[in-house]
């Protein structure tokens, strides 16, 4: 009876330490798992505060490239207007004659000269629109790391398509052929030498006597000088041609600098300027 005894009070020490042990374990594994999951809330917590703040900067980014963007293509459409407006007028059909008709020809002269500063002025502002279009495209590169492919697609694309129209109206104003530094103006603007001169390339002396005196022929003019006349004829025929290939080109420059900024001009921007704010919307909606 003792001994039945003995093995009850056994058994039941038994029993609670095991059960002591078990609710110890489970107490610790109940223990690990809410630390763990603590942990994963902390975890989440910080992540979707990094992706908030990841998605704040490129909304802002974006936003900033949209403001930017706005502001070079007025910039540009404000230069394609002038280019446009681009008047050279009417030229005379036949060249003032030089010698006999100065006041004219200097007033032709005046005229080409201010067609060509304005087509200088327009070249300056567009390389100056260029350079502020350029800066965009570096300000978006700096940015781009943040944006998913369809932010990249939709920028870039406007991007392009503006770089394009301004090569094109860049290019168009290139080769006036009214500059100082085109191939008609030399020729338009060649002088007819004089005897001295017509001596002086031919022999390299200032002496139209010079050769004669040479020879012991003193007093007599030199008989090649009397082709003088000759040379000032085909001169005055130089000129004209060169006038005539001159008002041709600078007519047809003037055609084609105005076809290229027209069609710049014809870009739907409100469409491209939608598309980008649609792009902004898309990237606040997907904002947490």
């Amino acid at each position: 009876m003792q001994n039945s005894f003995l093995t009850t009070v056994l058994a039941g020490v038994i029993v609670a330490l095991i059960s002591a042990i078990a609710a110890y374990y489970f107490a610790g594994r109940q223990e690990r798992q809410r630390q763990s999951f603590a942990r994963q809330l902390e975890e989440q917590r910080q992540l979707g505060e990094k992706q908030q703040s990841l998605n704040e900067r490129r909304i802002s980014a974006f936003d900033e490239l949209r403001a930017q963007a706005r502001s070079r293509c007025n910039a540009f459409i404000g230069w394609t207007e002038r280019v446009a407006s681009l008047e050279l007028g009417a030229l005379p059909e036949s060249l003032p004659d030089k010698e006999k008709k100065v006041e004219a020809f200097q007033n032709l002269q005046e005229t080409l000269a201010a067609f060509s500063g304005q087509v200088v002025e327009l070249r300056e502002q567009g390389n100056k629109i260029h350079s502020d279009i350029s800066s965009l495209w570096d300000s978006y590169v700096n940015e781009r790391p943040r944006f998913d492919s369809t932010t990249r697609s939709v920028f870039e694309s406007f991007y392009k398509e503006l770089e394009k129209r301004h090569t094109s109206v860049a290019n168009a104003l290139k080769g006036d052929p009214t500059t100082p530094e085109g191939e008609y103006y030399a020729k338009v603007n060649e002088n007819i030498p004089t005897y001295k001169e017509m001596v002086n390339i031919w022999w390299g002396a200032d002496d139209l006597e010079l050769p004669w005196k040479a020879l012991g022929m003193t007093g007599v003019v030199p008989v090649f000088a009397l082709g003088q006349p000759i040379n000032a004829y085909n001169i005055k025929q130089a000129r004209r041609a060169a006038w005539k290939e001159l008002r041709e080109a600078a007519s047809k420059y003037v055609a084609t600098v105005k076809e290229e900024a027209e069609h710049a001009q014809s870009w739907d921007l409100r469409a491209q300027f939608d598309a980008l704010d649609q792009e902004a919307f898309r990237l606040l909606k997907g904002r947490p």
